[in-house]
């Protein structure tokens, strides 16, 4: 039944034609006929109203079965929404300009490298053993960003492999190395010449940069409701800092200083009489040291425990530890870092980081510190490696704040769980809404359902069938718009080894090859091999080419990502079936198309016994007789176009 209601427009639209053709064919002979005018007249009115009538109701029919042609062929190929999640496709990389050579490399996208041209905050979540240092810390070192960099590197493996290339890019290499791992020496950095510089140059941030450092040596317990404790410990160091700096010679001025003064009666009282004395800053020295002085004898238990926090605080600082000579004196300017092109490596020994972790965070803090007050905002790159373990104060506003000034960072770490545990529950999220570039190579049950519900979702055509009522009945099929995931949290734990989850803010996400800089050639020429690898170099599959400034994808390198797909064949296939005729317009088609292409059939109706006179007869009103003379034989059937060939 719905075949026939399909194809009767086409029946309407060929018995309407034949009709407007009989009646073209037979106005001449109404008109000149000369009896029965008025009845000629009034048949052939009849037949052009039927005709008129038939052609209303075709053009309807028509009109229906396109429409519902074109609601098949969107049902199949539905266009995709604007709220819809989708995968960054290659076409659209090179529109944002992501298909350079310059910049932060992220991976390959179906045979085309991206990479990130500006700079900006991003994050990096890598599980153990994932390939974060060979697949992003290390093509960090080896691709020249155009600007300084300072990574915090463990074991020294940046320092020792790529220290040749980032000379050879115009950097000068400076090390911070306690323990000389990286085998390039050690320069100094002493955080103590940030409040020796606001002494001398705006002794107005004297007491707040001296608080803010205090915070970062002791932060306190992540989600405190009590400030008392480590308020009275960080208030001790605050004033132990800006009255060593500014009452003990600067040669003196640092936190192994503080250390022993902190830990000696006798010097803390000396620095305690000494301030009560100054004029310094306004008398708000002195008014510390008064109120600590009374604390210190009305409540002595009290004062102990604020003396033994700041003791504990400085512990990594100690005369005899490592860190004490390399933050005894500074031997660079950290403000050179806006200057001209440095790349920064701190060196800490990943097996001791209870010790390294506050050295790190101090050192890091007085870097920002100058970095910010040369008040430009010429970008300077930190690469955080496992910045939980050496826990940075308002990290969180930190990101917020410091962009403005060009210091942006790159945070990598494990487990979201790892920076709850460091910084907050709060502090994913804001690391997520602040960086602009995240990656993710590879991700644990709690991270994966973040991600894909950080992706969105997608719309989809959800088919949906009915069993029809009878043995042997076709199913009906039924389609309706659905909204999924655009990688699920189970798919994302499954991702391959080398495929790596990319989003950058205001442009689809990305699934990308995650490339090592052993995949890439010439970086794995130039990295040197490690000695505790047997000295032989890193070499994998070729991946990767930079040359002449240009980077292209090897065949190793090149591979489609499935994403979904809108359907073509189809769709077209689907809408074309409306409007398919049954059979017998077939029929009725395939004779007009004869017709039309060889003439009306015409019998012989009358000849002569040598067949020099043939007369032949068409159908009536359609085709005029003809007479066929000098034939040699006359043809039972005869077709004759208009114009009067015959065949």
């Amino acid at each position: 039944m719905q075949a026939q209601r399909e194809t009767r427009p086409v029946a309407k639209l060929l018995l309407t034609s034949a009709l407007v053709t009989a009646l073209y064919k037979t106005w001449p002979i109404v008109a000149r006929a000369p009896y029965g005018e008025e009845w000629g007249l009034i048949v052939w009115g009849l037949g052009a109203v039927v005709c008129t009538v038939g052609a209303a109701g075709a053009l309807r029919d028509v009109a229906e079965t396109i429409a519902s042609a074109g609601r098949t062929f969107r049902a199949l190929r539905p266009a995709v929404s604007d709220q819809s999640a989708a995968w960054l496709s290659v076409r659209e990389a090179r529109k944002a300009g992501l298909t350079g050579s310059k910049g932060l490399f992220l991976g390959i996208l179906e045979g085309k490298p991206v990479f990130v041209r500006s700079f900006v905050h991003c994050c990096v979540v890598a599980p153990s053993r994932s390939g974060k240092t060979t697949s992003f810390t290390m093509p960090a070192a080896l691709n020249d960003p155009g600007c300084s960099r300072v990574f915090t590197d463990f074991n020294g493996d940046i320092t020792q492999q790529c220290s040749d290339q980032i000379r050879a890019q115009g950097h000068k290499l400076i090390t911070l190395d306690p323990a000389h791992l990286g085998g390039q020496g050690t320069g100094g950095l002493n955080p103590c010449d940030v409040i020796v510089d606001d002494l001398e140059n705006a002794p107005q941030d004297a007491i707040a940069d001296a608080a803010s450092l205090a915070r970062t040596m002791h932060p306190g317990p992540t989600g405190a409701h009590d400030p008392f404790w480590p308020g009275g410990t960080r208030d001790l160091l605050s004033f132990g800092i800006v009255g060593m700096c500014a009452l003990r010679p600067r040669e003196d001025a640092s936190l192994s200083s503080l250390q022993g003064i902190i830990s000696d009666d006798d010097a803390l009282t000396q620095l305690l009489d000494d301030a009560r004395k100054s004029d310094l800053l306004g008398g708000e020295l002195a008014d510390q040291a008064k109120r600590l002085a009374s604390s210190w004898e009305n409540t002595p238990r009290i004062f102990e425990a604020f003396r033994t926090g700041a003791a504990q605080s400085l512990a990594t600082f100690g005369p005899s530890s490592r860190i004490a000579p390399i933050t005894a004196e500074s031997t660079f300017d950290p403000a050179d870092l806006k200057k001209r092109k440095i790349t920064l490596t701190i060196v800490c020994d990943a097996s001791r980081m209870d010790q390294y972790g506050d050295w790190i965070k101090v050192s890091l803090w007085a870097i920002q510190k100058l970095l910010v007050r040369e008040g430009n905002a010429k970008p300077v790159w930190f690469i955080l490696d496992e910045f939980t373990n050496y826990p940075l104060a308002r990290l969180m506003d930190a990101l917020t704040g410091l962009a403005s000034s060009g210091v942006h960072m790159a945070l990598i770490f494990q487990e979201p769980r790892e920076v709850a545990r460091v910084y907050g529950e709060d502090a994913l999220k804001t690391i997520l809404s602040q960086t602009t570039v995240k990656l993710f190579f590879g991700a644990s049950g709690e991270m994966a359902r973040l991600v894909s519900e950080y992706l969105g979702d997608e719309e989809v055509v959800s088919e949906n069938f009915s069993l029809g009522r009878s043995l042997g009945e076709a199913p009906g099929l039924s389609f309706s718009r659905a909204r999924r995931a655009l990688i699920a949290a189970a798919r994302i734990r499954e991702l391959p080894e080398d495929e790596t989850v990319a989003i950058i803010d205001n442009i689809k996400p990305m699934r990308l090859m995650r490339v090592g800089f052993q995949e890439v050639e010439p970086w794995r020429s130039l990295v040197k091999p490690l000695a505790r690898f047997g000295g032989k170099r890193f070499i994998g599959t070729l991946k990767m080419v930079i040359r002449n400034g240009r980077a292209r994808a090897t065949r190793a390198g090149t591979r489609k990502i499935k994403r979904a797909h809108r359907p073509l064949v189809r769709p077209l296939f689907a809408a074309g079936a409306h409007l398919v005729p049954g059979l017998p317009v077939l029929l009725l088609a395939s004779g007009a198309l004869l017709i039309a292409t060889l003439g009306w059939p015409h019998l012989r109706i009358e000849y002569t016994r040598s067949f020099s006179r043939c007369s032949y007869a068409g159908l009536p009103f359609v085709s005029q007789p003809f007479v066929m003379r000098g034939q040699d034989y006359c043809p039972l059937v005869l077709w004759r176009k208009s114009g009067g060939r015959t065949r």
